[in-house]
């Protein structure tokens, strides 16, 4: 669900989307008052590829900007801000592959300012599910061919449900299109197909069809193997689940050295958890993986981040994460698989190192 495209795909398509803009990680984050300026004194932030309102926020003022840029990093490596499109949230259902059907309209009115995840999935919610939903009837006609120009426009097959936004004035916007929606008996998506006819089990055959459909259509085309010689691969007709079979020796030698390996850890790591014997200027760093030895090694702080320290040997180097033991003097690093170290071998230059 890539939003940024969708309304990157149904804007090229003449379809109405709201004005929004878009920031990478690697990129300034632009100032709220230049936001502002061009999308509206009220704005909503949310992830590029998330569902279910996660990480979405709205924000009215600089400081609620920053907050929720900075949360919806937390979910994705691209953000949209958005101008605040209040309204109706009209959705419809749509299933097909080279032939859409479009369900009739339902609404949802959520208990707070905005659809959001607590809103959606909190037990104490009052969210209300319209199902249908009232619109003029030429509005209807509208955004029907609406939802079913934006599901083509993006390719869509199998299912989808068309979220719209529409103002008191008959203006509305595509909100986002949810390739994958809720498929309880109690979510929109059945419930809105539900209308026409079809019971809860023969919507889920029907996308069984489609499936089936798309998948032999795939299996008819020609494929490029090797030098790039084209073969025709048959129709599927059959579906069956692979028989079991004895794992190989290799499989079995791989999961005999993992319990090995995990069993060796758990004792050394009791043992390294006993009281160190090094000194408040020098403690004692243990590894509790152990393979090989290496004569010579040392130990590089470092000043980034002081989690962190750096072994060098005169074959490798690798970035261990530690933690130091309060009750003890004791560094115990988690994940260097290839020096033994003892209290006599090592020198930390400092306690944070």
């Amino acid at each position: 669900m890539n939003k940024s495209a969708t309304k990157k795909i149904l804007h090229h398509a003449g379809i109405p989307v709201c004005k929004f803009r878009e920031i990478t990680r690697n990129e300034a984050v632009p100032s709220y008052q230049a936001i502002s300026r061009e999308l509206g004194a009220v704005v909503f932030v949310k992830p590029n590829c998330l569902g279910s309102s996660v990480g979405i926020s709205k924000c009215r003022n600089e400081a609620e900007y920053l907050k929720g840029v900075e949360e919806a990093f937390l979910y994705d490596t691209k953000v949209l801000i958005e101008e605040d499109f209040s309204g109706r949230e009209i959705e419809f259902a749509v299933m097909g592959n080279h032939t859409a059907a479009v369900s009739p309209p339902g609404e949802i009115v959520p208990d707070r300012e905005f659809y959001s995840y607590d809103s959606k999935y909190d037990p104490a919610s009052k969210t209300d599910l319209k199902v249908p939903t009232q619109l003029p009837p030429d509005l209807l006609k509208e955004m029907t061919v609406c939802a079913e120009k934006a599901y083509r426009e993006t390719e869509c097959q199998g299912l989808c449900r068309v979220d719209f936004l529409l103002k008191s004035d008959g203006r509305y916007v595509v909100n986002e299109l949810n390739t994958l929606p809720g498929f309880t008996k109690i979510s929109m998506f059945p419930a809105l197909f539900k209308l026409t006819g079809r019971s809860y089990s023969e919507i889920i055959g029907r996308l069984i069809e489609l499936a089936e459909e798309r998948h032999r259509e795939s299996a008819g085309l020609r494929r490029t193997q090797g030098t790039c010689a084209q073969q025709k691969l048959p129709a599927a007709t059959s579906y069956r689940l692979p028989r079991e079979t004895a794992p190989s020796r290799r499989t079995i030698a791989k999961n005999t050295a993992r319990q090995t390996h995990r069993q060796r850890a758990e004792i050394q790591s009791q043992q390294y958890r006993e009281p160190s014997l090094g000194t408040s200027e020098s403690p004692t760093v243990y590894f509790p993986f152990l393979y090989y030895t290496y004569p010579s090694f040392s130990v590089i702080p470092n000043s980034i981040n002081p989690s962190q320290i750096r072994i060098q040997t005169g074959r490798s180097e690798a970035v261990c994460c530690h933690r130091q033991y309060p009750s003890e003097n004791q560094l115990y690093v988690g994940c260097l698989p290839a020096i033994l170290l003892t209290a006599a071998d090592i020198n930390v230059h400092s306690k944070t190192a």
